[in-house]
């Protein structure tokens, strides 16, 4: 097999429909050797066959590998994009999401800027939000309704304690896993402490040691639906909990490397977490189901206090 400069990496359990759609969305010509392999978490409404029956078409220019990656059982998301990080070839990973649909251009967009930029190992493109209703439309016209979230109207390169910092002020600066194109030597592992934030750790990891590039281009549609993964989390506040966890943890990596205590950003941090904790527990009181809410609560202002 010619070694890929790409690995398109697609996680995927029980959505045949929304899958296909993806793998049309990667199936094109490219300037680059590229591979397809599609993680498979023990799916039981045809999805290995469906891809399968997929991949017998003529590749592509540039497709050199194209495979479907079966768990015999459900081992659970992470666990599901460990495998697949292991099986991948390329020099260049992304982890597309089997909701989402990759733009034409945005690999090689990606790919040439970390190629001119070697000491940066993340590069991450704008995304178009759309709720999911609204994918019956044509491309354009869909353009119409969707939401352009980018971190900057212009391009950024920015060093590691530069996208710690960011983080640290802001939200995932990234974006989703589906908007982000990393080399595959930065990362060993997602890791399996986080059921939410998950990419936010791989990042973060990423950004202790490399650069950052930010680019204003969307490069992905992601899809807004009930089914989101990380959707089912934010109920029960995990989302809030394990952000405040990795927030904390650049904070603290950004004091070590500078030998300074950032009082301040400690202040800022737990200011922006007590407005987050009292606006959720607002929401949740509201919509009668605090009661799942209250544990995460309770260890964030513990946590809260322990850090200050």
């Amino acid at each position: 097999m010619i070694e890929p400069l790409v690995s398109i990496l697609i996680p995927t359990f029980d959505r045949k429909a929304l899958l296909l759609e993806t793998l049309k969305s990667v199936w094109r010509d490219e300037d680059f050797s590229y591979e397809i392999i599609v993680g498979d978490n023990s799916s039981a409404d045809g999805t290995v066959e469906m891809c399968t029956e997929f991949f017998r078409q003529t590749p592509p220019i540039g497709m050199v590998h194209a495979a479907v990656l079966q768990q015999s059982s459900n081992i659970g998301m992470v666990k599901n994009w460990n495998a697949l990080l292991e099986s991948a070839h390329g020099k260049y990973v992304r982890l597309l999401c089997d909701d989402d649909l990759l733009l034409d251009g945005a690999l090689a967009r990606e790919i040439s800027a970390l190629e001119k930029n070697p000491e940066a190992a993340i590069c991450s493109s704008a995304r178009l939000e759309l709720e999911n209703r609204f994918f019956i439309l044509p491309n354009e016209t869909r353009k119409e309704f969707a939401e352009v979230k980018r971190f900057s109207t212009e391009d950024k390169k920015l060093h590691g304690a530069e996208a710690l910092a960011a983080m640290i002020h802001g939200e995932n600066i990234f974006g989703s896993p589906s908007a982000v194109l990393f080399r595959r030597n930065a990362l060993a592992s997602f890791s399996e402490k986080f059921q939410y934030a998950t990419d936010w750790a791989a990042w973060l990891e990423i950004c202790e040691k490399y650069g950052a590039i930010l680019l204003s281009e969307p490069g992905c549609w992601f899809r807004l639906h009930e089914g989101n993964l990380t959707s089912r989390f934010v109920w029960a506040g995990v989302d809030i909990e394990e952000v405040f966890a990795l927030r904390w943890k650049a904070l603290r990596f950004l004091e070590k490397k500078s030998g300074i205590q950032l009082s301040q950003e400690r202040k800022y941090l737990a200011l922006a977490l007590w407005l987050k904790l009292t606006r959720r527990a607002a929401k949740l009181l509201f919509a009668g189901k605090f009661e799942k809410f209250f544990p995460t609560l309770k260890r964030v202002i513990l946590a809260i206090a322990q850090e200050k």
